[in-house]
């Protein structure tokens, strides 16, 4: 039996009973905004008789939703034919107990409207011998789905020609129609899947995309496919399809073609965002957007004149701390130069070329500039001496890294604390310095 999501995809709000529920512990993703570590959340895991909320199948992605009012519901797994909801909760919803669910209706219906876009598109390429192989649904406001087609050499006049069908299609307001029919039956010959769940159990769904009636006969058949998602009932319902840009990928010897796509809100979203960054371009360059791409193209042309600039005057300066070194017969060397690359320290260590020498140089990431970013940390000379002064040097910096010989590279988070490092440098070579003199 199909759930009540299947049955309706455009209910919103449905009454069920609990018929399982065991404790759980769900991994959160990262946030969006700022990174970092997921977390995690507690809760149960509760199956009921029937559900309003689409577990993830299909190529479609899990609802999300409530129940009983504000009680979150995170996640929608499928196992055959039960759909396995994470509530997340302290209070254990009872066996037998009746829920109130409700689906987050605009993630729902972005999901719909993706998910029939992808059927519409792919019916489309079919026609021109392109078929689906696969297909992934973005999650986000404006982000990109993608299919992937069993073509290669795409041009820009065949995925003219394939958007511009696909719109005509959602202008005629064509239908779609969900059929159901039992496992085995012949009528299933004549339809196509791309993606249904290998442990599907229970009754099999095709959606079909009719143009046109006359008579009670449909005028042209676009699509017929199995599927288990949810779907919009007409065309109408997903406003415009985009096919951005593609490309092509090739797997153990076969090269298929990437196709993204935007259907419907996401459409008016991506056009949003890339109005609000043109606005926002427009006022940093100070010029009208037609113009955007060349004053771009020359500002990273001199970007890059200034960088190789920069980098051969600091070779110079690294030349030049190397012979202070030689020229003074230094013991050590310690440096910190926010302004500095990689290309800084190799000169330096390699313009040095003392293994009696210890020189430690370090750098925040290129362009950033600030002690408070931190970035890579090189120190070189005697391998005992190395042994003996990483960990202490690693441990103020909270750096991590490693070497091996007379070498030693690592990243730290921050150089705040670079001072208290030449503190260390001072205290061991003038031990050092006072034991000589006194033997």
């Amino acid at each position: 039996m199909a759930f009540a999501c299947q049955r309706n995809s455009y209910l919103q709000e449905f009454s069920s009973e609990v018929v399982s529920c065991k404790p759980a512990t769900l991994k959160l993703p990262p946030p969006k905004e700022g990174g970092g570590k997921g977390s995690k959340a507690e809760g149960y895991e509760v199956v009921f008789k029937d559900t309003v909320l689409f577990p993830e199948g299909g190529g479609q992605n899990d609802d999300h939703g409530w129940v009983d009012g504000g009680i979150p519901v995170l996640r929608v797994t499928r196992s055959k034919d039960e759909a396995i909801h994470f509530i997340q909760t302290s209070v254990k919803p009872e066996v037998g107990q009746t829920m109130k669910q409700r689906v987050d209706w605009e993630r729902r219906f972005d999901h719909m409207q993706q998910h029939t876009g992808q059927h519409l598109i792919s019916a489309v390429f079919d026609k021109i011998n392109a078929p689906t192989l696969s297909w992934w649904m973005a999650e986000g406001r404006g982000t990109p789905c993608m299919v992937e087609l069993d073509t290669v050499g795409l041009t820009e006049e065949v995925v003219k020609e394939v958007e511009d069908t696909c719109n005509r299609h959602i202008r005629d307001h064509c239908a779609v129609n969900v059929k159901v029919y039992k496992k085995g039956d012949p009528e299933l010959d004549s339809s196509k899947t791309r993606g249904l769940p290998d442990d599907v159990a229970g009754d099999i769904r095709v959606i079909e995309m009719v143009k046109g009636s006359s008579g009670g006969e449909a005028e042209e058949l676009i699509d017929s496919n199995m599927c288990c998602g949810t779907h919009v009932s007409n065309l109408a319902h997903l406003q415009a399809i985009k096919l951005l840009h593609w490309e092509e990928k090739t797997k153990k010897s076969k090269t298929s073609t990437c196709l993204y796509f935007l259907v419907g809100g996401r459409v008016l979203n991506y056009l949003q965002d890339c109005h609000d960054r043109e606005r926002h371009l427009t006022s940093v360059l100070s010029i009208g957007p037609e113009d955007h791409v060349k004053v771009a193209d020359k500002i990273n042309r001199q970007a890059k004149s200034s960088t190789k600039k920069l980098q051969n005057v600091l070779k110079e300066v690294a030349a030049s701390d190397a012979r202070r070194v030689k020229e003074e017969q230094l013991k050590y060397f310690c440096v910190h130069r926010p302004d500095a690359d990689v290309d800084y320290i190799n000169t330096l260590l390699r313009e040095v070329n003392d293994p009696e020498v210890l020189v430690v140089a370090d750098l925040v990431l290129a362009g950033v500039g600030e002690v408070k970013t931190g970035g890579q940390l090189a120190m070189a000379g005697p391998e005992p001496l190395l042994k003996e002064l990483s960990p202490g040097i690693f441990a103020t910096l909270d750096a991590k890294g490693g070497g091996k010989g007379s070498r030693i590279n690592a990243k730290a988070p921050t150089f705040a604390k670079w001072a208290k490092v030449e503190k260390l440098l001072v205290e061991r070579f003038a031990e050092q310095l006072k034991t000589s003199e006194t033997s």
